[in-house]
């Protein structure tokens, strides 16, 4: 917890523009420092850099090589201490513990660090902050490149990062670290063993594959599998929602409003937002997915452990999973001497699709002419409008080149 320089933050904005959860700096390993050698070696040497780094399912390999290439035209000791668990507490921890007790300068994890900017001079006594502000490090402009660090990120995305501390203002405390990007996986080679090409366009095509992988009675195959664990389902839930609300209606969802509210929301009116539709079509689209009668996923897989479930869908014993783009990471690494779970040989068969299209969203579109909405029409009506829905997506996708 060091009072970095703007040399030192120019030498954190070099670092980090080299990777893209979230990163913050405190007001291969790395040589095979253990934690105890680091902890007793490095200190608060203006030329020292002690990483406090969420060990996940994107490995550490990434920052193994990010330190390498930082150190070929740099002259910093580097080490980090990997930790895994619960990251927001085990980070809040060593953040208000105070520079006396910590010596940690970076920490990369997924914590929310706009909760301990908003304590301000609470935090941590004697500090204004408790974090330091990485402004420097978004207005850097890296060697050979024309624009600043900053720049080269969406502006909505960057901007989520500028945060108010009381008595100090609005400062960028934090940094991306890895995209977090989230979907349905499913392996190329159980589609092709079911008669499946491409990819399913609609929530409603989506089942009709799920469908026709049972039916296709493969050899100790399921269509799908999933853990409590780590049910990642739920994401793809949050995308249909989008898909038929629309953003602005998430931001109403979160803000208590509703289409009939007022200057003033009192609480009667806001409990509207849980009329939403989308709410319905997301939920709907999951539920259609996982329903036990419909038999897509092998008896007793809410018992299975995540990387229980994980290992039966990259070992090809179900044909689709919701996931993360860290799967390959992930089944990749070493952990303590133990040798990677998969090679890529064996992983490449997985594949991340597009999301599908909630179907429900066609009684949204100029085309339907239902005087109920999605959930009132009989099966047959929805089949036909899907198609239809099908239609617009190969031709927004470039599939086809006539507009339907």
């Amino acid at each position: 917890m060091k009072n970095f320089k703007k040399g030192m933050n120019l030498a954190l904005a070099m670092l980090m523009a080299l990777s893209m959860s979230n990163l913050t700096a405190c007001g291969g390993n790395n040589g095979g420092n253990t934690l105890e050698k680091i902890e007793g070696e490095m200190g608060n040497d203006a030329k020292t850099l002690e990483i406090y780094v969420y060990d996940a399912g994107y490995g550490l390999q990434w920052l193994d090589k990010m330190i390498e290439a930082f150190n070929a035209d740099n002259e910093y000791e580097i080490g980090y201490i990997p930790y895994v668990g619960e990251g927001s507490t085990l980070i809040q921890s060593k953040i208000v513990a105070g520079p006396k007790n910590n010596t940690i300068d970076l920490f990369i994890g997924g914590a929310t660090y706009d909760l301990f900017v908003e304590m301000g001079n609470k935090a941590v006594a004697g500090y204004d902050c408790c974090l330091e502000s990485l402004d420097d490090v978004y207005s850097a402009v890296l060697p050979g490149e024309g624009v600043t660090v900053g720049e080269k990120m969406w502006e909505d995305y960057s901007s989520q990062y500028l945060m108010d501390c009381p008595g100090v203002g609005e400062h960028y405390y934090a940094f991306p670290w890895a995209s977090g990007t989230t979907g349905m996986l499913y392996n190329q080679a159980v589609f092709a063993k079911a008669g499946l090409t491409g990819e399913p366009r609609t929530t409603t095509e989506l089942i009709e594959y799920a469908q026709a992988i049972k039916d296709a009675n493969l050899p100790n195959t399921t269509a799908l599998t999933y853990s409590p664990e780590a049910n990642y389902t739920e994401y793809l839930f949050y995308t249909w929602w989008a898909q038929y609300q629309s953003m602005a209606g998430i931001d109403d969802f979160y803000n208590c409003k509703t289409p009939e509210s007022q200057l003033f929301i009192t609480p009667e009116s806001a409990l509207g937002i849980f009329d939403q539709e989308g709410i319905l079509a997301g939920l709907s689209a999951c539920e259609d997915l996982l329903d036990a009668k419909k038999g897509f996923a092998a008896y007793g897989t809410e018992g299975l452990s995540f990387m229980t479930a994980q290992a039966r869908f990259v070992d090809g014993q179900c044909a689709m999973m919701a996931n993360g783009d860290w799967l390959e990471n992930e089944l990749l690494k070493t952990q303590s001497g133990i040798e990677a779970s998969y090679t890529k040989e064996e992983l490449k068969d997985i594949r991340m699709m597009k999301t599908p299209i909630v179907s429900a969203i066609s009684d949204k579109l100029s085309y339907y002419t239902e005087a109920g909405n999605w959930f009132e029409i009989s099966a047959e009506k929805q089949a036909a409008y899907d198609a239809k829905l099908r239609e617009i997506i190969d031709y927004v996708d470039g599939v086809t080149n006539t507009k339907p």
